[in-house]
């Protein structure tokens, strides 16, 4: 039995809330539980601990028994990160098949939540470039982790990276380096196109040459050996041959 008192509003209000609406797996389909009782982070805690409340062997009343699943369930609905070790937890060692079925099913829609969340901050006014590229290495883990949004996170970088013309060349070449590390060829000729206006750096990627071989659009060979290079290293290597081949003319 679950102790009540230990639940304040708004969470209490799973206690009672009743039947699961919606298939496990169509996790579009649950009910709306941010929107409706109004969860965000701080919440998350508290929803975290009732979804443990049914870890180990089936409740006997039903509503208490639903509402661990409903707590599962509206934790991946904010979108708070925080909850993925919980739910990986709840996964690899519960006892009860029907919260680890919604916990498993839970696992994408918090990512996807969370890239929501992430998108909103990233577009933030009052944001730094040097935070939206912490944003921008967050939504990559995200694609390289969950196979179920990383066609939403690829978007994302190419939306964002669409905006070169706003953002600082570090934050552009940061957004042209997950992308390619993502071996997202629909974004080719956008990356292309930042990098020949000069308004995104090449350090990380190297050129649009070196860019065209990572993304398995043309070949090393196609090249020669310094067009695969960053601008700065090219500057570099022609900085180091003419400083050769001075000695040898004053000679």
């Amino acid at each position: 039995m679950i102790d009540r008192s230990y639940y304040s509003l708004p969470v209490s209000q799973l206690l009672d809330h009743g039947s699961l609406e919606g298939e496990v797996n169509d996790v579009d389909s649950w009910f709306d539980y941010v929107g409706h009782y109004g969860f965000g982070e701080v919440e998350a805690i508290t929803l975290v601990d009732l979804m443990y409340e049914n870890f180990e062997n089936e409740l006997e009343k039903p509503n208490e028994r639903n509402a661990s699943i409903h707590a599962c369930r509206a934790v991946a609905q904010i979108g708070d990160m925080f909850a993925e070790d919980d739910l990986l937890y709840v996964i690899k060692h519960s006892k009860n098949d029907a919260l680890v079925r919604n916990a498993t099913a839970a696992l994408p829609l918090l990512a996807r939540a969370h890239l929501a969340n992430l998108e909103g901050y990233f577009y933030d006014d009052k944001m730094k470039d040097a935070d939206r590229i912490g944003i921008a290495e967050r939504a990559y883990e995200l694609a390289e982790r969950y196979a179920q949004v990383r066609e939403r996170c690829i978007t994302f970088l190419m939306t964002a990276l669409s905006k070169y013309e706003r953002y600082s060349r570090d934050l552009n070449g940061f957004l042209i380096c997950f992308l390619v590390k993502l071996e997202a060829t629909a974004a080719s000729t956008l990356i292309q196109t930042a990098l020949a206006s000069g308004k995104a750096s090449d350090e990380m990627t190297g050129g649009w040459p070196a860019v065209q071989v990572a993304l398995k659009l043309a070949d090393k060979t196609d090249f020669a050996p310094e067009d695969l290079l960053c601008a700065g290293d090219r500057q570099r290597q022609k900085e180091q041959n003419l400083a050769i081949l001075l000695p040898q003319k004053q000679s």
